[in-house]
């Protein structure tokens, strides 16, 4: 895929090669819940087109949910993280 953006004149193809080796998914883990991670969670800005905007997240309910999550074979938790913060998630399910 990366090779192929040489192709949109639009896009500077350098930085945005940059920004992807930058970027890593993988299965969230319990050290990965944190204060920081649910200040995110937690903000109505960040979460305003997410279903967790209804949401008040604790430590407590996100490591429940986590643990859930591992357990359920139809659900994948990833995080998304950027220069190795954590910046996001996103679930696969019931596939």
């Amino acid at each position: 895929m990366i090779n192929n953006l040489n192709q949109y004149k639009y896009i500077n193809t350098s930085n945005v090669k940059m920004k992807i080796q930058k970027l890593k998914i993988r299965i969230l883990k319990s050290q990965d819940i944190s204060e920081n991670y649910l200040r995110w969670l937690n903000d109505p800005e960040i979460t305003k087109f997410s279903n967790n905007q209804y949401k008040n997240h604790s430590l407590e309910k996100q490591k429940k949910y986590l643990n859930d999550c591992l357990i359920d074979s139809n659900i994948d938790l990833y995080g998304i993280f950027y220069v190795n913060k954590h910046v996001g998630n996103i679930s696969i399910n019931d596939i």
